[in-house]
């Protein structure tokens, strides 16, 4: 667990993220990204679910980037766990699973958002942007996935 402090320079806009993954190398990558955009600040990082819901209990953060598998189970209680230390945290889940299946049961859990890691990081930010208006964000993939479901050809 890692819990980050920056100064803001006063910007009133600027969104606090934790981020909770546990591969190292996505996470000092989204960390190092997400520094380039000063309406967001990273407040805290984890590798462990259960570290992440402490820091989410810490820093109230605006925002929880969490990836939804860790030792191969779903993550569906941590977001519940996220979201009642923090009710007003969105969460967006991050996910390598491609299935709609996993975009729907995160957002029906409470979830704001679904991106998977083959995403882009501008589709990342896109979500990210959405997500914090007050919007539901699913990736193009995912989105392309349920468009062909419901109107593609049997």
């Amino acid at each position: 667990m890692q819990l980050q402090t920056r100064q803001n320079d006063g910007d009133m806009k600027t969104k606090t993220v934790v981020l909770i993954d546990d591969h190292n190398l996505v996470r000092e990558m989204v960390v190092e990204m997400l520094a380039y955009k000063k309406e967001l600040e990273i407040v805290g990082e984890s590798a462990l679910p259960e570290e992440g819901i402490e820091l989410v209990r810490k820093t109230k953060p605006d925002l929880v980037l969490l990836d939804i598998t860790f030792a191969g189970k779903p993550q569906f209680d941590a977001l519940k766990a996220i979201l009642d230390q923090s009710p007003q945290t969105r969460v967006i889940a991050v996910s390598m699973h491609k299935n709609p299946v996993f975009a729907r049961k995160m957002l029906l859990s409470g979830a704001k958002g679904y991106i998977t890691k083959s995403s882009t990081l501008e589709e990342m930010f896109h979500g990210i942007r959405e997500v914090m208006a007050g919007k539901i964000f699913l990736c193009e993939e995912i989105t392309e996935q349920l468009v062909e479901h419901m109107f593609g050809e049997n």
